[in-house]
C-alpha cells in the first residue's frame, strides 16, 4: 500500500495543488474532474535491485528554495497524522494495482480510460491503508516553527486511525525538540561525535581527510539555570552532589584528579536534570527521580540504578503500552549515552591546567 496523488485545494503557501507519487498512472485532477490512466512510457522494475525481490519506487520532489519542497512534506505528515484537512483534498492509494481514493468532498466525475479498479473510502477508517505505512521524515534545516509541533496531540485528535502512527523523525527539529535548552543538544552531538571518530576512525579513515585531535578539553559550567521548571525537591537533590565525591560515593570510582570529579559531577547533575525534564514531558512528577533511587535496594552506578528501577515506578502509574514504549524507548538512549560517556571520562586522561 502506497500514496500514488494528493491534491489539495489550500495548504499553507500551495494553492490548488497537486502531485503524483507514481510513475505508472498519470492521474489528474481539475473543475470536479479526476482522469486517471495508465502511463505507457512506464517501465516497470526500473529500479529493481538485483538478487533482490524488494519492491523499490523512488520519487523525487525536485525545486528551487522557497517554491514548497518542505511544504509538500508537512502536507504528507499531517494527513498520515491527523487522516484528514479542513480544505477540500484528494489522497490516492495503491495497492497491486487497485486504487483507494480518500477525499472530503464530492468528486463529480472519475474519469479511467483502462479497466483500473478503483474505490472510494470516503470518512472510512484509514487503518488497512496506513498500519504497515512506516514514514521516515529527515531534513537537516533547523526551522523554529516545528517547535510548536506536538505529535501526541495529533495522534489523539485523528479518529480515523485506531493506532499510533509508525512515524520516524529524524530532523534537526525533531531532534532538538526533544531537549529544552538547544545548547544541550549541541553538547550531546559533539559527544557523539568524538564517539563515533573512535570507534570508526581506522575503519572508515578518517584522518586520510581530517586530523583527529590527540586531546579533549572539558569545561565544566554551572547547571543552574537549567532547573527552572523542575520541583523545588529535584533541585536540592541535584544540588547536593555539589557537597559529595560523586564519582567515589555513587559509581565506584577511584577519582584522585579533582577535575575529572568535576566532569562527574556535572555530568551526574546533568543527568538528573534530563530525566527530570523526561517525566515532566509525559505529566508525570519529577520526585519519581527521588523515589526510584532512595528505594532502590542497591547501589553502585548511579545511572543504572535509575535505569535499572525507574520504568517500575512509571508502570505503577501508567497503564497504557504505547506511552510506557516510548517512555522506555527515550530512557533507554538516555541512560546509555550517559553510561558511555562515563565510562569514556575514566578511562581518559585528563590534566589539570593550572595556567587557564
Amino acid at each position: 500500500m502506497r500514496i500514488v496523488f494528493i491534491w489539495t485545494e489550500e495548504y499553507k503557501k500551495l494553492k490548488d495543488f497537486q502531485t503524483s507519487f507514481c510513475g505508472e498512472f498519470n492521474i489528474k485532477y481539475s473543475h470536479g474532474k479526476l482522469d486517471i490512466s495508465k502511463n505507457n512510457l512506464y517501465i516497470e522494475n526500473f529500479f529493481k535491485v538485483n538478487g533482490s525481490n524488494i519492491k523499490l519506487n523512488l520519487s523525487a520532489i525536485v525545486g528551487e528554495n522557497g517554491t514548497g519542497k518542505s511544504t509538500i512534506l508537512d502536507l504528507i505528515l499531517d494527513y498520515i497524522e491527523n487522516g484528514m484537512f479542513s480544505n477540500k483534498y484528494i489522497v490516492i492509494f495503491e495497492n497491486d494495482g487497485d486504487l483507494f481514493i480518500d477525499c472530503n468532498f464530492e468528486i463529480f466525475e472519475i474519469q479511467t480510460k483502462e479497466e483500473i479498479k478503483y474505490e472510494i473510502i470516503q470518512n472510512e477508517s484509514l487503518d488497512k491503508y496506513l498500519k504497515h505505512q512506516v514514514t521516515m521524515f529527515f531534513s537537516n534545516v533547523f526551522d523554529v516553527r516545528y517547535f510548536t509541533h506536538s505529535e501526541d496531540i495529533q495522534v489523539k485528535e485523528n479518529k480515523r486511525i485506531s493506532f499510533i502512527p509508525q512515524i520516524k523523525n529524524i530532523s534537526t527539529n525533531a531532534l532538538l525538540a526533544n531537549y529544552k535548552e538547544a545548547e544541550n543538544f549541541l553538547n550531546q552531538d559533539i559527544s557523539k561525535q568524538i564517539f563515533f571518530v573512535n570507534e570508526y576512525k581506522s575503519i572508515l579513515e578518517v584522518e586520510k581527510l581530517v586530523k583527529v585531535p590527540e586531546k579533549i578539553y572539558l569545561k565544566t559550567n554551572s547547571l543552574e539555570y537549567h532547573y527552572e521548571n523542575l520541583s523545588f525537591e529535584l533541585e536540592k537533590f541535584i544540588s547536593a552532589f555539589d557537597y559529595e565525591q560523586v564519582g567515589s560515593l555513587h559509581f565506584n570510582l577511584n577519582t584522585t584528579n579533582a577535575l575529572k570529579e568535576d566532569v562527574i559531577t556535572v555530568l551526574t547533575q546533568s543527568f538528573c536534570i534530563e530525566i527530570g525534564y523526561l517525566l515532566q514531558s509525559y505529566n508525570l512528577d519529577d520526585l519519581l527521580f527521588i523515589e526510584t533511587y532512595n528505594n532502590a535496594k542497591s547501589r553502585g552506578n548511579f545511572f543504572v540504578i535509575i535505569h535499572k528501577n525507574l520504568m517500575k515506578v512509571i508502570k505503577e502509574l501508567e497503564s497504557e503500552n504505547a506511552i510506557l514504549k516510548s517512555i522506555k524507548k527515550k530512557l533507554n538512549g538516555i541512560c546509555k549515552s550517559y553510561i558511555e560517556l562515563l565510562d569514556l571520562i575514566d578511562r581518559l586522561s585528563i590534566e589539570e591546567d593550572e595556567t587557564v
